[in-house]
């Protein structure tokens, strides 16, 4: 417990990455709100170069990204990791599969999540794998990217699953693990690292550490 006069309080500029932003942000400002009830936090989201501009203008203290990629001047703290998956269309003939080897979509539309670094992180898995990605749609939404999959218009390659797996159309959907073994998607928190850290972004860097603890990769 603090001590008397100690309490972490402030207002906190915590930045996002899109996509995992919806999954872990809320709980994130929830439970860390509630352990410190006079700290205020406002929330932005953006693509990792709209993080990593704001970082250094100083409009943000810490986000919340996925470690590619990385420039030298910020410090990174990983927080968990998560194997990519499969999507595929709910009736698609792959998903009688338990684990779906990447060779097995080398023939396959490719529908792509379109949004640095996740754009260089699904295409370098197919190519380290020999497939040159036959890339039918591409958008930067991970919703769309979700619907075009449930159309039956191919099959994508995501970390972010969220609760559910059907589209905003309610298309049924498949989510299948990689056979192979491939790069794991690792979320961390970012800080620039010429920033001298208050107590305020200490705690939070030590509470998303034992946040993540709790998620299940």
């Amino acid at each position: 417990m603090l001590a008397a006069g100690t309490a972490i309080e402030g207002q906190l500029s915590l930045a996002s990455f899109a996509t995992i932003a919806p999954s872990f942000v809320p709980p994130l400002i929830k439970t860390f709100t509630s352990l410190h009830p006079k700290v205020t936090i406002r929330m932005a989201e953006g693509t990792q170069d709209e993080l990593f501009k704001g970082l250094r203008g100083g409009d943000f203290d810490l986000a919340l990204l996925y470690d590619v990629d990385m420039p030298e001047d910020f410090t990174v703290t990983p927080l968990t990791s998560f194997a990519p998956h499969v999507l595929l269309p709910g009736k698609h003939r792959l998903t009688r599969l338990k684990n779906v080897p990447l060779v097995a979509l080398k023939d396959e539309p490719f529908v792509l999540l379109d949004i640095a670094p996740s754009r260089t992180y699904f295409t370098r898995i197919l190519e380290t794998a020999g497939i040159v990605p036959k890339v039918a749609f591409s958008s930067p939404s991970l919703e769309v990217v979700r619907g075009l999959v449930g159309q039956g218009l191919g099959y994508s390659i995501l970390v972010t699953r969220p609760y559910g797996d059907h589209s905003y159309a309610g298309e049924e959907l498949a989510v299948r693990p990689i056979a192979d073994e491939v790069e794991r998607g690792v979320i961390a928190l970012a800080a620039l690292r010429q920033m001298r850290k208050t107590r305020l972004v200490s705690a939070f860097e030590a509470h998303c550490v034992d946040f993540f603890r709790t998620v299940k990769a």
